[in-house]
């Protein structure tokens, strides 16, 4: 899409969804108000902000969204031009969440919802999770080529706008927030729905749901189905012929227990041993990357490090941060490393060299077998970080699809609400080198056995491989 294209795109959305305001309306100032503190905020943290866009296009872009805003609005609908300046950076770290106001105005039935929850937000169709209405035509598995006339590559193309980094991050982030991201593109209700199943295309009209009635159903779909609607951060199973499973599907969680976790688990191996070990981190979007660190103590002796160098950007951003940790916070900082931060002017950037691989400590729980994991798409941040680790330093096979992000990536976030519409953004603020120290090297980790995803859902393609892979071994 052209910018013009764009910029009338904007402009219509913003007029149609002021033509349902809520009584919490923004003034255009206060519109343009929020667009200057994003870019502001942005371009003053991030340690690298231009490198996906010149400078002076992201200033141009701006200056076109201060633009479009020339009229009062509803506080949630200033989400798109926000998502728009955060997305431009190119990078998944900088992100607007949908705001809360948006969740509030769709549970109020403005406009309804659209009645099928979608997985695969594939150009060539939507994979079908599950179909919510009346009469539930739609099976899982089958692909949605086409949603009021408008093809799912259209509607995918035009979203992807919307947010920053790899086309497979955007999409799983888009997946994560369908029902928004298909009211952002001004799908409506009655939905004409063009569909393929069983290689057969045909069409149906669906009307809209109700948020009550879409989540009541919803929630008797997964009763049915044995699914649980959040997994757990971390659970250990014995899978036939013996081999163990491990899913680690997030890093935001308490440190100290996921270690307990991992000694207890590997304890088992000796008093019950398995053939071989998979890790899934196929879920697994970050958190504090030192979880990555206890669960390889458990499965290499070899001796690593999980980042190349790091660079910092100091920002009076950073120093408020800093400023309103309590003792208890501080305590958990590098005393030093901030003190030596604080000392710095505004827009200077640390440059943390790369130190040498730290030896592995001794640990008799340690597992010697085959060890395969499992990442893809979704795998994001400190879990790409862990990743990466395990490909550059060759501590296990890797299994699946690229992760979601370069290893070369950007992280340590700092979170802002944007002061009128307080539509919620983060930001990075350190750069990280991938664990061999080649800064230069734009790919993602890729995987040593390339395995794609089932495009139906009806088969764990990766994790089949793993189970193979792992038996071959033997």
């Amino acid at each position: 899409m052209r910018p013009a294209h764009l910029l009338l795109l904007l402009t219509l959305l913003l007029r149609l969804l002021a033509s349902a305001q809520t009584a919490d309306t923004l003034t255009a100032e206060q519109v343009r108000e929020d667009i200057r503190f994003t870019a502001r905020t942005i371009e003053s943290i991030h340690p690298d902000p231009w490198h996906s866009i010149s400078r002076k296009k992201f200033y141009r872009l701006r200056d076109s969204l201060l633009a479009v805003a020339s009229h009062p609005v509803a506080a949630e609908d200033t989400w798109p031009l926000i998502a728009r300046l955060c997305a431009a950076i190119n990078e998944g770290h900088t992100f607007a969440w949908p705001p809360p106001a948006l969740a509030g105005a769709l549970r109020k039935e403005r406009f309804g919802l659209f009645p099928v929850l979608l997985a695969d937000l594939d150009p060539e169709g939507f994979r079908v999770r599950t179909d919510l209405s009346d009469d539930s035509t739609l099976k899982a598995g089958d692909r949605i080529l086409a949603i009021n006339g408008r093809s799912a590559a259209d509607i995918l193309r035009e979203l992807s706008r919307y947010c920053g980094g790899l086309p497979s991050w955007r999409r799983a982030k888009m997946e994560g927030n369908a029902l928004a991201y298909l009211h952002l593109a001004g799908i409506r209700g009655p939905f004409t729905v063009r569909y393929r199943q069983n290689g057969r295309t045909a069409e149906k009209k669906l009307p809209p749901i109700a948020y009550n009635q879409l989540i009541a159903r919803r929630d008797a779909a997964r009763k049915r189905n044995g699914n649980t609607a959040q997994p757990p951060p971390y659970a250990l199973k014995r899978l036939p012929g013996n081999v163990a499973l491990l899913e680690f599907n997030t890093m935001e969680t308490d440190a100290q227990a996921f270690d307990r976790f991992l000694e207890d688990s590997f304890r088992t191996f000796r008093s019950a041993p398995v053939k071989g070990l998979i890790v899934d981190m196929r879920r697994n979007g970050g958190g504090n990357s030192v979880l990555g660190w206890y669960l390889l103590q458990y499965i290499t002796g070899k001796p690593f490090r999980m980042a190349g160098g790091t660079r910092w950007k100091v920002s009076p951003e950073g120093r408020e941060w800093y400023r309103t940790l309590d003792s208890a916070g501080r305590a958990r900082t590098d005393s030093a490393r901030w003190a030596a931060y604080l000392a710095k002017p505004d827009g200077f950037i640390f440059k943390s060299p790369a130190s040498p691989p730290d030896s592995a400590q001794p640990n008799e729980l340690r597992f010697h077998g085959p060890v395969a994991v499992l990442i893809g798409p979704n795998t994001f941040s400190s879990a790409n970080m862990t990743a990466n680790t395990i490909q550059d330093y060759k501590l296990a096979t890797l299994i699946g699809e690229p992760s979601g992000e370069p290893a070369n990536d950007y992280g340590e976030l700092l979170f802002f609400d944007t002061p009128n519409a307080k539509v919620s953004f983060c930001s990075s603020t350190r750069h990280f080198i991938r664990a061999n120290g080649d800064a230069r090297d734009p790919n993602p980790v890729l995987p040593d056995i390339l395995v794609k995803a089932d495009p139906d859902g009806r088969t764990d393609t990766a994790l089949e491989a793993a189970k193979k892979w792992i038996a071959a071994q033997q």
